[in-house]
């Protein structure tokens, strides 16, 4: 076989893991995507102990990454809402000390 016959050999048994392990990262976004925010918190606080107490291999590190992505997501997503949240309170109170100030003008 020549050196160019042997590039162009595919290895089935990565193609096999590879498609493994994205179904596996797609499986576990969805279970992290259907836990509520406390659950999510419960599975984060659960993996901090797993790492830290080096249980470390290619599972958790997926998991790690999936979990925090997801936690960065939602907090991300909270703040927005949390922003608008205090803007429009300050918006009505802004108004209701402006109404205030002309009557006591």
């Amino acid at each position: 076989m020549s050196q160019k016959d042997s590039n162009n050999i595919i290895d089935l048994q990565k193609i096999r893991s590879l498609a493994q392990s994205k179904l596996a990262e797609d499986s576990l976004n969805k279970y992290l995507g259907i836990l509520s925010f406390s659950q999510l918190i419960s599975e984060t606080s659960t993996l901090i102990s797993d790492l830290n107490n080096d249980k470390l291999d290619s599972q958790i590190v997926l998991k790690s990454k999936l979990v925090f992505k997801q936690l960065g997501d939602r907090l991300e997503s909270q703040s927005q809402d949390y922003s608008k949240i205090v803007g429009e309170m300050k918006t009505n109170i802004s108004e209701k000390l402006e109404h205030l100030g002309t009557k006591l003008s």
